[in-house]
């Protein structure tokens, strides 16, 4: 598993275009999938130390990408971060129950997202 290889999961090619932007120019490994199954797939052959999962997605939602990606041997010590425009407590709360390490709210700007970022591979 690579420190600094991060997959980004999202529907919307604009947001990772732009967020795989950012971290790439921060020296960051980054890969993308449009949606959770390909995501899942990704994951499992790149064993990233970081995974970004949008919440609502097409095939696998961001939570049952989660759970999935929780039930794989290599992936057990990965992190996951669910990255939603929902906000609510139960939102929340369930993305910490199916196994996220993070939650972060859209809008985020590119700059916070990578601090973000390099806040939690450095711990």
């Amino acid at each position: 598993m690579s420190n600094n290889r991060i997959l980004l999961v999202d529907d919307e090619r604009d947001i990772l275009d732009l967020l795989s932007y950012n971290l790439r120019k921060e020296g960051f490994e980054v890969y993308t999938a449009e949606d959770g199954l390909e995501g899942l797939r990704k994951a499992i052959e790149l064993l990233p130390r970081l995974i970004i999962l949008d919440y609502m997605m097409p095939q696998l939602d961001g939570l049952q990408t989660c759970l999935r990606l929780r039930e794989e041997p290599g992936l057990r010590n990965a992190i996951v971060v669910l990255l939603s425009a929902r906000s609510e407590w139960e939102v929340v709360r369930a993305a910490f129950k199916n196994g996220a390490n993070e939650y972060i709210a859209k809008p985020i700007s590119p700059v916070l997202f990578v601090n973000k970022v390099k806040h939690l591979l450095a711990s």
